[in-house]
């Protein structure tokens, strides 16, 4: 299974005098993008990739991989992910092994993974 949703996030300067909530945050212009491959539940492997790229400054601001092979009885998860904003660019490299109704092993949590 394929799936692929794509959002754009940004502000028009030509609607006139801006809000008190467009005064606070800049104008962004900004695309995300999730593309992933497979099912989490099924076996075999998936994989996803999520990113956010700022056209107006032509960086991509937030990349996220992640590679998962299922087996039935056991997972193995392994992400990459980077920011760059600015003064902040950080990589982290994060992985987890999980066995079927006992639990998991590793620096990938729950609420971190992409599926």
């Amino acid at each position: 299974m394929l799936y692929q949703p794509l959002s754009y996030y940004g502000i028009n300067p030509c609607l006139g005098a801006p809000t008190p909530t467009q005064a606070l945050s800049p104008p962004s212009n900004q695309f995300r993008g999730l593309v992933g491959f497979g099912r989490a539940d099924k076996r075999g492997w998936n994989a996803a990739f999520l990113g956010v790229y700022d056209y107006r400054v032509g960086l991509l601001d937030y990349g996220n991989v992640q590679v998962t092979y299922n087996a039935g009885c056991c997972a193995f998860n392994v992400q990459f992910r980077r920011w760059n904003f600015g003064t902040r660019d950080e990589k982290e490299y994060k992985f987890s092994f999980v066995i079927a109704n006992i639990g998991s092993v590793g620096s990938l949590r729950r609420q971190d993974r992409l599926f």
